[in-house]
């Protein structure tokens, strides 16, 4: 699956809006941290690493790798690639 690539300037969004800010969209860690340090957002969503990582938080918190989230799962109409994900330190089933 191929995603369009499309170029926004989210400090002008940002800017232009005078409520609490969510990023979301392909956010990292760093990223994430850069956005809410630089004033860019005032939070930050994580879709993908969040379905992939039920343990993001953790994770995200003592520096511990992701697993990766497989696309071809997803809007498959099953649990599979939704809710089977592994913890850190679990084997994936």
């Amino acid at each position: 699956m191929m995603s369009k690539s499309v170029n926004v300037d989210y400090r002008a969004l940002r800017d232009s809006y005078n409520g609490l800010y969510m990023a979301n969209c392909g956010y990292d860690k760093a990223r994430a941290n850069q956005s809410l340090s630089n004033g860019d957002s005032d939070l930050v969503a994580f879709g993908v690493p969040f379905l992939a990582n039920p343990d993001l938080v953790y994770r995200y918190q003592q520096n511990l790798a992701l697993n990766d989230a497989d696309s071809d799962t997803f809007y498959g109409g099953t649990e599979h690639g939704y809710t089977d994900y592994p913890f850190f330190g679990q084997k994936m089933t």
